[in-house]
């Protein structure tokens, strides 16, 4: 989007427009901001005079005046926008107009802004470019991808039951199954990114998205979770070439989504982590019975849940697991989520508190 266009008038000689020449030494370029933070849109030029040069501001073809929302800068030839608090309207195509007497150039950039704080509900998924989370995670899994679209960065977060689209899923591989996975998450990452980025149609993932990192948490304890277990195929490179032949051999999906789903594979292999399960099941008759119990303080009415909460500018992050008995709701352990160094620990609360303080991070 970012572009330079140039004009002179046809009444100067060629001499005349050499000596009052300017041109761009720094051009306007596309940029990606959060809602309610600033945002400085700049440029500079040389000239080759020191005939007056005026300076024009325009958001989508009209000119914005200066003022305490739109302020207009100059310091020896570096032109400034300063917009302190952006808001969703304040995205679309800005210029820059540069000009003396016989000589006008302009510059142009595409500004976009994004939602600061997303919360992803059961059964949704979500992306943004600031702050993610998500809550009550329980027996689901929750899958995290960090990674660019394009230049710009983004967190992908789903909350799920993980239930395969495929009747047969309980007969199936590892393989197999995170190959349907894969599928999935190629899917709703596309549907995903039209969404947050404001696109006309589904990207395609191999040419929009890269540096990918992952993080799946959720789960039983004591049940066997075959969906979660094929996520660990991801840990070893050797079994790249096995999931990439089971998704090739799938006659259901559509060729894009195979070719996506290989790229996801290929990208987060051996870049994965996995959380360790919190959450012991129950049998679908004891949480029938307990979602009866109408004492508030009765035993029954005890619950636990894990919840993440994630900052990609920092990228870091933590998971939680909450227990909630009468009516006090307690942290009983907090996982500390480290992208820089692909690592989960405990922490105490002294800690967990300093990471918050300094991350800006925030309970849910």
């Amino acid at each position: 989007m970012s572009g330079e266009t140039i004009s002179e008038s046809k009444d100067t000689t060629s001499e005349e427009k050499t000596d009052l020449k300017i041109k761009f030494l720094t051009q306007l370029n596309d940029k990606s901001a959060i809602k309610d933070s600033p945002v400085v849109l700049e440029c500079s030029i040389q000239s080759s005079t020191s005939a007056p040069i005026q300076v024009k501001w325009f958001k989508n073809g009209i000119q914005l005046q200066n003022n305490y929302d739109y302020e207009q800068t100059e310091n020896n030839q570096h032109f400034q926008l300063i917009i302190r608090k952006v808001l969703i309207e304040d995205k679309g195509i800005y210029s820059v107009e540069v000009s003396n007497e016989i000589h006008r150039i302009s510059s142009t950039c595409q500004l976009s802004i994004y939602e600061n704080y997303v919360h992803v509900e059961q059964e949704k998924a979500g992306i943004s470019i600031g702050i993610i989370t998500t809550d009550d995670i329980s027996s689901c899994l929750v899958v995290l991808i960090d990674g660019l679209f394009y230049q710009s960065p983004f967190a992908y977060l789903k909350h799920s039951s993980w239930t395969p689209k495929f009747p047969s899923s309980s007969s199936l591989s590892s393989v197999a199954l995170i190959s349907h996975i894969l599928i999935d998450l190629a899917d709703s990452i596309r549907q995903e990114l039209k969404i947050s980025f404001d696109l006309t149609e589904e990207p395609n993932l191999k040419e929009s998205i890269k540096n990918l990192v992952i993080v799946v948490s959720g789960g039983e304890i004591k049940n066997v979770d075959a969906m979660r277990d094929a996520f660990y195929l991801l840990y070893n490179k050797t079994n790249l070439i096995h999931i990439i032949n089971s998704i090739n051999n799938m006659n259901d999906e559509k060729l894009v989504l195979k070719y996506d789903a290989i790229y996801l594979c290929q990208e987060l292999i051996n870049n994965i982590s996995i959380i360790k399960a919190t959450t012991n099941g129950l049998s679908v008759e004891k949480e029938d019975a307990y979602s009866k119990v109408e004492n508030p303080n009765a035993i029954e009415s005890v619950t636990t849940w894990m919840y993440i909460n994630y900052n990609y500018y920092t990228k870091l992050g933590y998971a939680g697991i909450r227990f909630q008995y009468l009516r006090t709701t307690i942290n009983l352990a907090l996982m500390h989520i480290n992208l820089l160094k692909k690592d989960q620990f405990f922490l105490t609360d002294k800690q967990t508190k300093e990471i918050i303080q300094e991350n800006n991070l925030f309970l849910i």
